[in-house]
């Protein structure tokens, strides 16, 4: 999953589009969401009543948000420390290096 907020008005939704339709032509199952249309059941994320295993998160610009801690992101969090999604680029890393003070 590629996912963004309020995805579809971002102006690199068709260059999303686009790297989806790339791993889906090499086999892999990706779509492009927002947050809010993944569905946390149990401890495992899905969408559209499968399972999500990856998620390529595009919060770069906004560290608080990276790090998944406001109440819209929950979902996330918890599938992802209970190990059952991988978050790419990490968290952590993420905030790290999108916070723009660490280059100075």
């Amino acid at each position: 999953m590629i996912v963004d907020n309020d995805v579809q008005n971002q102006h690199v939704y068709p260059e999303y589009c686009r790297v989806a339709e790339l791993m889906v032509a090499a086999g892999h199952r990706t779509e492009v969401v927002s947050p809010e249309d993944l569905i946390l059941e149990g401890d495992h994320l899905t969408f559209d009543g499968q399972k999500v295993d990856l998620i390529y998160l595009r919060f770069c610009s906004e560290p608080d948000k990276s790090r998944l801690v406001e109440e819209q992101y929950q979902h996330m969090r918890k599938a992802a420390l209970a190990n059952t999604v991988i978050l790419t680029p990490h968290p952590t890393e993420l905030t790290f290096t999108s916070d723009k003070r660490s280059m100075e």
